[in-house]
């Protein structure tokens, strides 16, 4: 790399020496010109080689994680069957006891959490069994800190996902609180809020139930109750990444209320947000694209980030943030600062070579540019919105444009 930059870079004082002496010739001219074309290229050849051995790489590691993964999904199937299983999305978060026959699920977007716990034949019918693991499952969400995978893996590293459990302060007890004091009278030396929250929901929310068939040929009967998240669930779990969004959007000169829109849009504020194009976590990264250039501009490392990284928020919002700060410098020719910020936006769903796509045809980015300053914001806006290949794209978009103005507030 470095050798290529001193030819180029040679070529370039040369060429600029010769001007001023007033001695170019055509020929000399030409020759610096290939010269320089050259180095350009071998320096693209050398980042493209490097860039597939980091995705040849990551797809090596993604091949052993997904057989131990499939070994997991089996473990839950044989309690829940095929047609019950349940996996994080990307606005819901599921989380599966250690003996798979209690889960929890949470929805982020809708504000509802549903836990269920799966009883065998001699415990279906006993009050008190019920109510005991009800308990145990509703305790274990509200003191969960997550996990960056769900199993024991030998290619990846099992850890917390927060510092502090994740559903502090999300879920809504106003219907409790009444039994929560009572609950507390009881022994006020051994208070454990979440044990004791855990306790007044299993007793006092109405129940329901169902009946499954799990791989392993035995029936049980599901209970389940549900919650509700708090009313202002998004500004609670904004204020759990603050301190990153205002750290990272320092350090990578990009708005704050731009980064809050993205993880909105994205996950609802899902840490263990999963896409059907596996991207991951807040910010919805894809290890083999966004992630891998992200990387490569934060540590100058080839290196695609596996899901347990991505699933980090701080690391996930240090990676997208980067990965909006690359896309704005990609359109920093666009004179507009706001249809650059639009353009970033589109990018960021859809990749820049769609954008410029959508206005020449062709995904060269200079010639894109040159049409899109011809636009002012309103009239940018419109033609992203209705002009994008792609109708996610377009509402992409209109979304992140309208939830960043919630945030500027």
């Amino acid at each position: 790399m470095k050798k290529i930059n001193r030819r180029i870079v040679a070529a370039s004082v040369l060429c600029l020496s010769t001007i001023a002496a007033g001695a170019q010739t055509k020929a000399q001219l030409d020759s610096m010109r290939a010269e320089y074309q050259r180095g350009i290229q071998a320096e693209k050849e050398e980042y493209d080689q490097y860039r597939q051995q980091a995705i040849e790489e990551y797809q090596m590691f993604e091949k052993a994680l997904k057989a131990e993964y499939e070994e997991y999904v089996k473990s839950i199937k044989n309690v829940w069957g095929n047609n019950n299983m349940r996996e994080d999305t990307k606005k819901e978060w599921v989380e599966y006891g250690k003996d798979k026959k209690s889960r929890s699920i949470v929805d982020f977007e809708k504000g509802k959490v549903r836990i269920e716990v799966a009883l065998d034949n001699a415990n279906e019918n006993n009050p008190k069994v019920i109510e005991e693991k009800m308990s145990q499952a509703i305790e274990s969400l509200l003191k969960s800190k997550g996990s960056t995978i769900p199993f024991e893996s030998t290619v990846d590293k099992k850890k917390n996902v927060s510092k502090t459990p994740i559903m502090e302060g999300l879920v809504n007890i106003k219907n409790y609180e009444e039994g929560i004091k009572k609950e507390k009278l009881k022994s006020p030396s051994k208070n454990d809020e979440a044990k004791v929250i855990a306790k007044v929901i299993a007793k006092e929310t109405p129940k329901q139930t169902t009946r499954i068939r799990g791989n392993d040929k035995k029936e049980r009967k599901v209970v389940a109750v549900e919650m509700d998240l708090v009313p202002d669930k998004l500004s609670k779990c904004a204020a759990q990444y603050k301190n990153d969004v205002k750290r990272y959007s320092s350090t990578f000169k990009i708005e704050q209320p731009l980064i809050f829109a993205v993880i909105e849009q994205e996950s609802s504020f899902n840490p263990k947000a999963v896409s059907p194009v596996k991207a991951y976590g807040l910010m919805q990264l894809m290890p083999k694209l966004g992630g891998l250039d992200a990387y490569r501009y934060v540590y100058k490392k080839n290196e695609a980030p596996s899901p347990s990284y991505l699933f980090v928020p701080h690391q996930n919002i240090e990676l997208g943030t980067a990965y909006l700060r690359i896309l704005m410098n990609l359109f920093s020719k666009v004179e507009d600062p706001d249809c650059r910020r639009l353009c970033a936006i589109a990018a960021y769903n859809t990749g820049a070579g769609n954008v410029c796509r959508a206005f020449t045809g062709k995904t060269n980015i200079s010639q894109a540019v040159k049409e899109i300053n011809k636009y002012s914001y309103s009239e940018l806006y419109n033609y992203l919105t209705k002009r994008l290949h792609a109708d996610e794209a377009r509402k992409y978009v209109s979304g992140v444009s309208k939830k960043r103005e919630k945030y500027m507030k």
